[in-house]
């Protein structure tokens, strides 16, 4: 392996960086580094390196395929899958995909591989995803038809919200669920679901400010990757219908957006999957008829340029149209900065 175009630095430098995919995996690689001092004395020196294999020849299955939205109970479960490195377990994550295209929103991820959840209303896909200890994966796919039962989108938020401990390592995926069921209700825009509109509205609020309890509670200590993108995740599911915000939903939207950039820090980086979010909740909330201009014009803009700082190319944030008629001065408006 001398051609350089393999490297992402050059074969001279203290560090040698093999590009990704170049080497096979379940292949073994042996790699010499020769090195000269001043007077032109060298010394040699082998490794043996593995290319790490992903976990492989399992299965995945969610049964039943079919239920009720928040009630059915799904059984997920991943068997059968194996990795070379037999004396460690392999983690597992299962998520369903939102309907908003913000990505995966996730259920569980730990080493339990059968787990049981409910899932939100919608033809949705679901997900599972094995790792091993060097970050391998494997990903796999399937779908399940989740239909709303006898009692409204909003009774069924309102039993789960009533059973819910914000200490519960799912709380956060179950807020996200009852989410994504007010908005697919939304989008059926039955009779009964239109009459429940001002519950729903307040249901937004009050899902936030479990978000806002859950996000307090577990602090910094235990953030990763995956906690940040399902908290800016649930966030955007929350507020994905702009016309049933309130101006205090609204605020407390911005405001737990701008907690969830900074508790990301502690990672080094907003991961892109919450950048995603992130952008996504703030058009929600700037194309509500109800924002004031003070939220535009300060914490909105605020934390867009956080998450905006290391990817330009997130996708721009959207105006309601009564915004810009009267709050959009050139220079003074989010979409300006």
């Amino acid at each position: 392996m001398t051609d350089s175009s393999l490297f992402s630095t050059s074969l001279d430098s203290l560090w040698l960086v093999v590009r990704p995919s170049v080497l096979t995996p379940g292949r073994k690689y042996s790699f010499e580094i020769i090195a000269t001092d001043y007077y032109g004395h060298t010394d040699e020196e082998n490794i043996t390196v593995f290319a790490n294999r992903p976990p492989r020849g399992g299965k995945f299955s969610l049964i039943p395929s079919e239920g009720y939205a928040l009630s059915t109970n799904f059984r997920f479960q991943c068997l059968g899958w194996v990795d070379d490195d037999e004396g460690e377990r392999l983690r597992y994550r299962f998520a369903f995909v939102a309907q908003e295209g913000i990505g995966d929103v996730s259920l569980y991820d730990g080493r339990n591989r059968t787990i049981n959840s409910t899932l939100p209303v919608g033809n949705l896909t679901i997900s599972a995803t094995v790792y091993d200890s060097l970050g391998g994966s494997a990903d796999m796919i399937t779908s399940a038809t989740v239909v709303l039962g006898s009692q409204s989108a909003t009774g069924l938020v309102a039993s789960v919200l009533d059973g819910l401990s914000v200490e519960s390592s799912t709380a956060m995926s179950e807020l996200a669920a009852c989410a994504e069921t007010l908005n697919g209700a939304a989008a059926m825009s039955s009779d009964n679901e239109t009459a429940s509109e001002a519950a729903s509205t307040e249901l937004r609020h009050t899902l936030l400010s479990y978000v806002r309890n859950i996000t307090l509670e577990t602090g910094t200590s235990t953030v990763t990757s995956i906690s940040v993108n399902l908290a800016a995740a649930t966030v955007t599911l929350i507020t994905s219908v702009p016309d049933q915000l309130t101006q205090d939903t609204q605020e407390s939207a911005v405001e737990l957006s701008g907690m969830i950039t900074n508790s990301s820090r502690v990672l080094g980086m907003i991961p892109d999957q919450a950048r995603l979010s992130i952008v996504t909740t703030l058009s929600s909330v700037a194309q509500a008829s109800s924002l004031r201009e003070s939220t535009l014009g300060g914490p909105v803009a605020d934390v867009l340029q956080q998450v905006r700082s290391a990817m330009p190319s997130l996708p721009p944030v959207k105006l309601h149209s009564h915004i810009i008629e009267n709050f959009c001065v050139h220079g003074r408006c989010i979409t300006c900065r």
